[in-house]
């Protein structure tokens, strides 16, 4: 298993963006809740040192994953009350989206 090259591509183009912007200590009841991580991978990214590490660690474990959790984390990051983070979460679907990957 694991991500499609292209969505790999994907994440590797917005990787500053996703690392930077994305407040993954804020998302990770979210992330837990879609499925996206185990309750070891939850505890493992919750004691991270700060978000930058947590959103290092955390695309280090969606890399394992299928397509479809990347668009569960897109759809956790559109639902976000920030709005660049919304538009983020668009961008990394759309992007995707746009180059023949099915949610």
């Amino acid at each position: 298993m694991g991500l499609s090259d292209n969505i790999q591509d994907i994440i590797k183009e917005n990787y500053k963006a996703i690392i930077s912007d994305v407040p993954f200590k804020d998302i990770l009841i979210d992330l837990r809740i879609e499925c996206i991580l185990t309750d070891n991978e939850f505890t493992q990214l919750d004691q991270c040192k700060d978000n930058k590490y947590a959103g290092f660690e955390f695309l280090q474990i969606l890399r394992s994953r299928s397509d479809t959790e990347f668009f569960k984390f897109c759809d956790v990051l559109k639902s976000s009350t920030v709005k660049h983070v919304q538009r983020l979460g668009r961008t990394l679907e759309n992007s995707a989206s746009d180059n023949g990957q099915a949610q």
